[in-house]
């Protein structure tokens, strides 16, 4: 009977065959090498099925799993990944993203030194297609801590996704449950595993940048359809929806959220429906009808500051 590895890594890939090696490659030159590879394929269009097959031999791949069929979810592939896991801490290493040969060492040392911390995680850098640097993800800047997970929901996941780059995160495989993985969700189901997760026990920050998260023209990010825009954003509230059951409404506060308001406001006017708002906490509709009525006063102050700013212009150039 063979031993378990200690971490298994998890690649779910689709259509990223330009990025395929670089991926696997930057996972197989990790300073610590007590992990078992999992290599998955939803129904590529592209040559990453022949890419992911030069690997069939390699020692450290124990699976390779290629759709015959798009299952149309990205956390549909984490959750089939998960089943075949068999470390003590999981690696969901995103096939357009590379990491640092340490990136596996850094973040397990927590997990194993503190039995309640379910998660690590570390600063990413953007990269684009080629691997130009474009600047760190944004995240927090304190130092390396230990937070209570649901602490950490409270004072950052109920606003912004303190989390942002799966390839950026280790986490206890005995902490999880399928239940826990969204795989209806297409956007944000990320965001809601990871507050599940934190329900759990503590997580970790590492200020250093191990983690290169892709950025290019295929992301889900760079992807705007006008027809899928309420989808997307449903699934941000949805997420605020998760973070309110765990951590509650006190202290909501409005302007943390006046991005994605006004995001949601901008897809009504342009589709022309009006009447439609997200399903979400009664405190964060009453929050979104008062940024509804302040647009209407903000908007006519703004056309007539921009007026008086014209007839000033005119005057000081007459002058």
């Amino acid at each position: 009977m063979t031993e378990a590895p200690l971490v298994s890594v998890i690649v779910p890939n689709y259509n990223h065959a330009a990025f395929l090696r670089e991926r696997i490659d930057s996972i197989l030159k990790q300073t610590v090498q007590n992990f078992e590879l999992i290599l998955l394929d939803d129904c590529s269009t592209d040559t990453s099925v022949s890419i992911l097959n030069e690997y069939a031999s390699h020692p450290k791949v124990s699976h390779i799993e290629i759709n015959e069929r798009n299952s149309g979810s990205p956390f549909a592939q984490w959750k089939k990944g998960f089943r075949f896991a068999q470390g003590s801490f999981v690696w969901i290493a995103e096939s357009d993203d590379a990491a640092a040969p340490e990136l596996l060492q850094t973040l397990i040392a927590p997990l194993q030194q503190h039995p309640e911390c379910v998660l690590a995680h570390c600063n990413s850098m953007q990269i684009d297609s080629q691997g130009n640097e474009l600047g760190l993800r944004p995240n927090r800047s304190i130092p390396n801590q230990i937070v209570d997970g649901k602490t950490e929901v409270f004072e950052r996941m109920r606003y912004w996704n303190s989390v942002p780059n799966a390839s950026g995160a280790v986490f206890r495989r005995v902490a999880v449950t399928e239940a826990m993985i969204p795989d209806s969700m297409r956007y944000c189901g990320d965001c809601v595993f990871w507050i599940r997760l934190l329900e759990k026990g503590s997580v970790y920050f590492e200020s250093k940048t191990l983690n290169y998260t892709r950025v290019h023209q295929n992301t889900n990010q760079h992807q705007h359809d006008s027809k899928k825009e309420f989808a997307r954003l449903q699934e941000h509230f949805d997420v605020i929806n998760e973070a309110i059951r765990v951590s509650g409404t006190a202290n909501l506060k409005r302007a943390p959220y006046l991005y994605l308001f006004h995001l949601w406001r901008n897809v009504r006017f342009d589709s022309l429906q009006f009447w439609r708002f997200p399903q979400t906490d009664r405190k964060v509709l009453h929050l979104m009808y008062r940024d509804e009525c302040m647009a209407v006063p903000r908007t006519i102050a703004d056309y007539y500051r921009r007026i008086c700013d014209r007839i000033c212009r005119t005057k000081e150039s007459s002058t």
